[in-house]
């Protein structure tokens, strides 16, 4: 092997191990949404959320509701897909990937109602408060009217309950 080639060689392995250090190092950075989330503001009541986050995998299940959902998404970007039924039997199915934008964790999906056999994208931001600790989930979500549809965005505030 020649000079240059080792001199490449090395070149590469240290370029690999940076990157490889740099993600490991984001990935510890990133916020652990880990407990169970109340909404305990405002006249609307809303479902509490139990979250359960490795270094691969956060799950989401709403509860309190009705129609409580489980969803679990993969956290390397890749794409997660996740099924529901409704209370008629209706089955909707959710095609979602995720992103981290600093600290934030942003969800895009893409939900396909069988009944209809149509679908349409949301957007769902995840983010602790630095001050407080509380979690905010803002939700950009189509609204569908007889007209067409609208875009409805939200954001509400959860409080982690003690274990």
């Amino acid at each position: 092997m020649s000079r240059f080639s080792r001199l490449c060689a090395i070149a590469v392995t240290l370029t690999t191990t940076v990157l490889v250090l740099q993600s490991t190092a984001g990935a510890q950075d990133r916020p652990n949404f880990s407990g169970t989330w109340v909404f305990d503001q405002g006249p609307v009541p809303q479902p509490t959320l139990r979250i359960t986050q490795d270094i691969r995998n956060l799950r989401i299940t709403e509860i309190g509701t009705s129609r409580g959902w489980d969803l679990t998404y993969q956290l390397d970007g890749s794409e997660s897909l996740n099924e529901t039924t409704t209370l008629s039997g209706e089955t909707w199915t959710y095609l979602s990937q995720t992103n981290w934008v600093t600290n934030a964790l942003v969800i895009t999906t893409e939900t396909t109602r069988e009944s209809i056999g149509r679908s349409w994208e949301s957007l769902a931001i995840y983010f602790l408060d630095a001050s407080s600790g509380d979690l905010s989930v803002a939700k950009l979500d189509a609204v569908t009217f007889p007209r067409g549809p609208l875009m409805s965005l939200r954001t509400t505030t959860y409080t982690r309950q003690p274990d």
